[in-house]
């Protein structure tokens, strides 16, 4: 049986070949130089992994094996391996979503991501991203029975790990489904002046406020002298008070 090691060789060299130099110039200066690409876009991406997995049929292996080895590709330093991982969790954990055995498996997820982060493998916010939308958002809407644990993560060291859960209700949230955790997170991640926390905050009050402008007001009002001007700027946008509110916050 071949090592983990030896399976990520095999998929890192079909990456390298279909690798485009100024793709991966463009995303890594879109980046900061945080992290760095191959310079693959996503399509390109879920076709090589498909494609591996009938090679290698990776995906028929036991669930611990997955598991491992998506571990392992989230340890690598360059996007796209921690983007193939990604994808990969997302395909592992989509036939649990309905399943009687879902919240040992989204325990399971929740207790890799917490390895992961201790370890500091996520550490941009684009791959944070990533994790949340294809993965996080899914714990909530599904295995409610993990919110508390989720709760738990706003204390975390890490600040990936703080930023995620509160990305994890971003689509519930949308949708008008836990709420009192939303407001309860925002509660514990403000007064923070972090960057990505603030941004966290507003991309969740403006996918709330597409819906439900007069609740996405009301946080926002709740906790407007704690929300950064750039939080304002950019993520009110949908709600008709947006142009008092910039001007309120400009002259703070």
């Amino acid at each position: 049986m071949k090592s983990k090691t030896a399976h990520h060789q095999e998929l890192v060299e079909i990456l390298q070949a279909a690798a485009d130099p100024k793709t991966a110039e463009w995303f890594t200066n879109y980046l900061k130089g945080v992290i760095r690409y191959r310079g693959l876009k996503t399509a390109v991406l879920k076709q090589h992994l498909k494609d591996f997995f009938q090679q290698s049929g990776l995906d028929q292996e036991s669930d611990n094996t997955q598991l491992e080895h998506i571990r392992f590709w989230l340890s690598q330093p360059m996007a796209e391996d921690k983007l193939i991982a990604i994808l990969w969790l997302q395909q592992w954990i989509k036939p649990q979503l309905k399943s009687p055995m879902g919240d040992p498996a989204a325990a399971q997820v929740l207790s890799l991501l917490e390895d992961v982060f201790l370890q500091g493998d996520i550490f941009d916010w684009s791959t944070n991203d990533w994790l949340c939308v294809r993965v996080m958002e899914a714990i909530p809407e599904y295995f409610p029975n993990q919110i508390p644990r989720l709760l738990d993560w706003s204390t975390a060291p890490s600040l990936w790990q703080r930023r995620s859960s509160l990305l994890s209700f971003k689509k519930s949230a949308k949708n008008g489904q836990h709420w009192e955790s939303v407001e309860e997170l925002i509660r514990r991640l403000l007064p923070s002046e972090e960057r990505f926390i603030q941004t966290a905050v507003g991309w969740v009050l403006s996918d709330i406020s597409k819906k439900y402008p007069d609740y996405a007001y009301t946080l926002v009002e709740q906790h407007f002298s704690h929300l950064s001007h750039e939080v304002i700027l950019r993520h009110t946008k949908y709600l008709p008070q947006h142009q008092a509110l910039k001007i309120r916050s400009k002259n703070r």
